[in-house]
Order: C-alpha cells, then structure tokens, then sequence
C-alpha cells in the first residue's frame, strides 16, 4: 500500500486500524485521481465504516495491538480483487496475481501467470468474504487444474 499513514500504526483497537485503513485508501484513490474508485468505496463501505467508527476505543484495548499488527502485516500489503473483495497478501504481489481456493488449503493462495499456460506460487492470503467458503456458496466455484513451476 502506497504512503501508509501513521495512524495505522499507533491504531488503538482492531476498529480505530479499520477505520484508519478505509481513510487511508479513499486518500490514496483520491491523490491518484481514481474518482470512480473514492464513489464505490464510499457507496459500499459507508455504513460499515460509520458502525466501526462508533466503536473505536469501546472495546478493551491491547497494549500490544499496534505491535503484534505490525509483526503480522510485515512483509504484506492491502489488495482488491476485481469482484471487489478485498484481501492482504504478500508485498510482492502484482495486477493479474490470481486468488485460488485450491482443494484441500486453509487459506485462499494466490498464484501469478507465467509463460506458458504456468503458475507461480506467491504464497498464502486472508479475503474477507471468502475465508470461511462463502466463495463455493455464491457459485464462485469453478474447478481448474494449476501447473506450478
């Protein structure tokens, strides 16, 4: 994610680091000029942003939150799919990276395109709608057999 704010890193509660992250990406949409990206955030994030907003420093706050945040997102960065899921994955991932359901895993992979009808696997993600399969539930399911080089 480009020029991360500060404030997701001092975040107090997994709210107050939501909400910091959705503010956070509308600036960044806004300073690149993606209006139309900055419209559907808003449209489809407003009223979860508002109820989490209302929660920020409601809940017990960990004196390690900020710290053990860090450590988990070291080395991964905020991602979109184009169905509109947005995800963490590792910081080295690219436009046209692929998430995969593979039969049998715990998490969502991502997987890049590499000449030749092959993949190369960039390692595990979390997606928020599809981590507990509601991505088989919604007909998302479309069985393909991956070649990893």
């Amino acid at each position: 994610m480009a020029s991360q704010g500060e404030e997701i890193y001092h975040a107090i509660d997994f709210q107050h680091f939501c909400v910091s992250i959705y503010k956070q990406t509308i600036k960044i949409f806004e300073e690149d000029g993606r209006t139309d990206d900055v419209e559907n955030l808003r449209t489809e994030w407003e009223g979860e942003y508002k109820r989490l907003e209302a929660l920020v420093g409601k809940h017990i706050k960990s004196p390690t939150f900020s710290r053990d945040l860090q450590v988990t997102c070291r080395g991964r960065q905020l991602f979109g799919t184009e169905k509109g899921y947005i995800g963490i994955g590792d910081i080295t991932l690219e436009i046209g990276d692929l998430v995969c359901v593979l039969i049998g895993g715990k998490t969502p992979f991502i997987l890049r395109p590499v000449v030749g009808g092959k993949y190369r696997f960039i390692g595990e993600c979390y997606v928020h709608g599809i981590m507990f399969g509601e991505s088989l539930e919604e007909g998302l399911k479309r069985e393909k057999v991956f070649t990893l080089i």
